[in-house]
């Protein structure tokens, strides 16, 4: 199953790295490099895609047609900026970007179920596959989705639930006519490659060293379980309140991929979201790229987790917040960019204004 996923994940990693460096600023390309583009652009590209497809498909019907008209347009914006792609890499970064996608094939390894001695195994993190059911409800029924388990009289309810990630999924489904747990764990192939990316990419922006991207492996491979070490010497109460994760650092990232990768992605996106942010407020004129890309991608990790998305910005605002109250520079620089400021949130909840009602 994994070798047959690996062409749709490389097509689609090829398709959000254009998009996303066809939307990035170009001002932000000039104070980084060609290196730093190719790692950030992908989630970039993943939020854009991902939001606008939903949101198209709130309001009219979740088709192929849809999705194909989605990508000719895409594939125009594209060609028309095509002098900002950037797709030249060394040996060097060809072998760190091999090393990620091994690490995200890994992920999308572990999911798979196996059959031994004709019982059928899951893995311990993948219990939710209650996604598979979600997106072939959004398959055949369009969105907003309608619950794949509960019914009025023979009519499906709508489902009250982050359905963007497995609108996603759902795309593997209508265009391709594939299994749905096969989409699933391609889509989560793709969420952890995008991940992956992304960390590679602030790795590398406050370090300087393309190199630092192999402490990630490391962490991947050698990371102890310390919080395990930690639970052992709190209180049972402490742990319940404190630890919702027995791993650490990126062993617990790598298990929420599996696990949780609509979270996972919804965590990318805001991430992706703050490091812009920071982005607009150093820059000393208006630029509307900015609160675009960042409003944009933001209604795309709502739709993908509350708690990751929606929480995560909310949380975002209040240190901006308090930032603004304790911080004489930060107040100051904060009042100075208000309107893009306002402009990221007005954009954000105008997009995901139909999917939280």
């Amino acid at each position: 199953m994994l070798y047959q996923m690996v062409p749709i994940v490389i097509a689609a990693m090829i398709f959000f790295a254009a998009l996303g460096q066809t939307l990035l600023p170009n001002r932000l390309n000039d104070a980084e490099d060609g290196w730093f583009t190719l790692l950030f652009a992908p989630v970039v590209g993943c939020g854009f895609w991902l939001t606008l497809t939903v949101a198209a498909g709130m309001v009219t019907t979740y088709s192929k047609s849809l999705l194909a008209a989605s990508f000719l347009i895409a594939a125009a914006f594209i060609f028309h900026r095509r002098r900002k792609l950037i797709f030249n890499l060394s040996l060097n970064e060809a072998l760190l970007l091999l090393i990620m996608f091994i690490t995200a094939a890994g992920v999308a390894y572990a999911i798979i179920p196996r059959e031994i001695d004709g019982s059928l195994y899951f893995n311990q993190n993948a219990y939710d596959h209650v996604r598979c059911s979600i997106a072939d409800a959004i398959s055949r029924n369009g969105l907003p989705p309608r619950s794949p388990f509960l019914a009025d009289n023979g009519v499906p309810v709508p489902l009250a639930y982050y359905f963007g990630w497995n609108a996603l999924t759902a795309q593997l489904c209508i265009i391709f006519g594939t299994q749905q747990l096969f989409a699933e764990i391609t889509t989560a192939f793709i969420t952890t490659f995008v991940s992956v990316m992304l960390l590679a990419a602030i790795t590398y922006h406050f370090s300087g060293r393309k190199n630092s991207v192999l402490w990630l492996a490391a962490l991947a491979i050698f990371n102890p379980n310390t919080a395990e070490f930690i639970t052992s010497h709190l209180p049972k109460a402490v742990n319940n309140i404190i630890f919702t994760e027995v791993y650490s650092g990126f062993w617990g990232f790598l298990s929420n991929c599996i696990w949780s990768p609509h979270h996972t992605l919804a965590a990318a996106f805001i991430t992706a979201d703050v490091f812009l942010f920071s982005a607009m407020l150093r820059k000393r004129d208006f630029s509307f790229d900015y609160p675009l890309i960042i409003g944009v991608i933001g209604a795309g990790s709502f739709f993908c987790s509350v708690y990751a998305g929606i929480f995560g910005a909310i949380f975002f605002g209040l240190s901006l917040f308090v930032f603004w109250l304790t911080n004489v520079n930060a107040r100051r620089l904060l009042n100075s960019r208000l309107l893009p400021t306002f402009l990221c949130a007005a954009i954000a909840l105008a997009i995901s204004g139909p999917y939280v009602k």
